[in-house]
């Protein structure tokens, strides 16, 4: 299925749109340049009305003024089957030609064509859409995302989809027409579920997460759901639900054995978020039961297994477990992380304060919070 049809960049007058932005970028004076080069400012707006017949003619002499280089009408087809093939991979979560496809586009934009703004639009798509920290890709692109906001109007033809995604994505502060609009792309309520979860808003978050994943079953893109339904368990957790939390994870983590996913990022996720609710649930015979003798285990497990222990009276399994543990081989956060939580165990109560200052995963915040609920058991 085709979503994106680029013929009508083939026409010249819509081209005149690129040079519109890009003489503003520029900081050109419009009515200037165009007198120096021969081109008076009523011929030109009526080529770009579709007024006048001399287009093209003008499309080549500006593109020579810029050194850009003209696309042939058998390359835009191919760009078309391009975008399409990135929306939808992207979309889907199907990274198999991801470096590929961004290796791409950057040869291209290297050659300076004239349709630049696509290039860079769906260039900055490939990024957000990466499995990275969005914070961290925010900062990454933002020259890149001032670039394309420049060409917005450009981007009404067809390419607004995708402009919307990126905008809502990206753009430091939505207004309240841009929560309350409706959209047609689930992965729009995907983001905007993920950025309300950033603010702390967790109960937007679910609402956004819903209308996500309404539309994302409707289009059986179950891929994005398995990331989808972290934001919610999280959220639900951040509430205090959990009991639904947990049952989310558990649901999820059989899931997980049934399609033979291999990616230890959605096994570890899973485990994670049942180990800290099971924790607050206080559950702590349930955690030692499941993660006591497991070969491979993350840092939440660990630090929800030592206070299981610790809690529980079992002294000797704790020093036992926490001996084991193979410190050299861990990153130094997570050892101070640890460390810090034995000393809290310990009663230095003013331990914990130096977690916050770790920032290493959102689990560890809950597992803080839990720990200051359940300091009576211990």
């Amino acid at each position: 299925m085709k979503i994106f049809d680029l013929s009508i960049y083939k026409e010249t007058k819509t081209l005149f749109y690129i040079f519109d932005a890009y003489i503003k970028e520029q900081k050109i004076s419009k009515e200037l340049f165009l007198q120096e080069n021969g081109i008076t400012p009523s011929s030109y707006r009526k080529c770009r009305k579709g007024e006048l017949n001399i287009g093209k003619e003008l499309i080549n002499k500006l593109s020579n003024c810029f050194n850009f280089k003209q696309e042939s009408d058998d390359f835009i087809d191919e760009l078309e089957e391009f975008v399409n093939k990135v929306y939808y991979s992207m979309y889907y979560k199907n990274y198999n030609s991801y470096d590929d496809d961004l290796n791409y586009l950057n040869n291209l934009l290297d050659k300076n064509y004239l349709l630049f703004p696509i290039l860079k639009l769906l260039k900055l798509y490939l990024l957000i859409s990466s499995n990275k920290n969005i914070s961290n890709v925010k900062n990454e692109t933002l020259k890149l995302y001032n670039d394309i906001k420049n060409y917005a109007d450009f981007y009404e033809f067809g390419l607004k989809k995708m402009y919307e995604i990126i905008y809502i994505a990206l753009e430091k502060d939505l207004n309240l027409s841009d929560l309350t609009k409706k959209y047609h792309d689930g992965s729009i309520y995907f983001v905007l579920a993920s950025r309300c979860f950033e603010k702390k808003k967790y109960i937007e978050a679910l609402y956004y997460a819903k209308l996500s994943k309404d539309i994302l079953l409707e289009d059986g893109n179950f891929n994005r759901i398995l990331y989808l339904n972290y934001t919610i368990m999280a959220s639900l957790r951040y509430l205090h639900n959990y009991q639904d939390s947990y049952e989310m994870a558990f649901k999820q983590l059989r899931s997980l054995y049934s399609i033979n996913c291999n990616e230890s990022f959605h096994f570890n996720a899973c485990n994670n978020n049942i180990a800290v609710c099971l924790l607050a649930l206080k559950r702590y015979d349930d955690i030692i039961k499941t993660i006591y003798q497991k070969e491979s285990v993350t840092l939440i497990e660990v630090l929800c297994i030592l206070i299981s222990l610790y809690v529980t009276c079992k002294h000797d399994l704790y020093d036992d477990y926490l001996h084991d543990l193979s410190v050299d081989e861990l990153p130094d956060k997570y050892y101070i992380c640890i460390k810090t939580i034995d000393s809290f165990l310990k009663r230095e109560k003013t331990a914990l304060k130096e977690i916050n200052n770790l920032k290493i995963y959102d689990s560890v915040d809950s597992i803080v919070e839990i720990l200051k609920n359940i300091e009576k058991d211990f």
